[in-house]
């Protein structure tokens, strides 16, 4: 019985396994914070400052690791898990469809209340960009 219970142990444990790589950008620049995931499981992770990526507890067996980056193509690899650790490595290719740039203008106007004296409120309107419009905005309601 205790040979039995040893046996289905080390079986149970080699039904994992590991996977580890490094991501890099087109100039082989590490990409920290790029989001690495084994499909069709939870099994996901970060990459670190230098790039580099570990993700422990991979079923045995063939799995699809994807690679993804804000501002890059979404890469995907094959790979097949045994016990031994395996590695692969991404380099990401920018996505042709992002933009390159965005410029978001906009203007609003705010009263400004100023007191002279306690009868008399002045009123004075001031044209300000419109992000300080919404960041005020965004504070106010943050307060209340």
């Amino acid at each position: 019985m205790l040979l039995l219970f040893v046996l289905s142990t080390f079986v149970a444990k080699a039904q994992s396994g590991s996977i580890n790589g490094k991501v890099l950008d087109e100039t082989n620049q590490p990409l920290p914070g790029a989001v690495i995931t084994i499909e069709g499981t939870t099994l996901a992770t970060q990459t670190d400052l230098n790039g580099n990526f570990k993700i422990f507890k991979v079923n045995v067996g063939n799995v699809t690791v994807s690679a993804r980056f804000i501002g890059y193509d979404v890469q995907k690899k094959s790979v097949t898990v045994t016990d031994q650790p395996v590695e692969i490595n991404f380099t990401m290719a920018p996505d042709s469809k992002a933009l390159e740039e965005v410029v978001v203008i906009g203007y609003g106007t705010v009263k400004k209340l100023g007191f002279k004296s306690p009868q008399t409120v002045v009123h004075q309107e001031v044209e300000v960009p419109f992000v300080f419009v919404v960041v005020h905005r965004l504070m106010h309601l943050m307060i209340h």
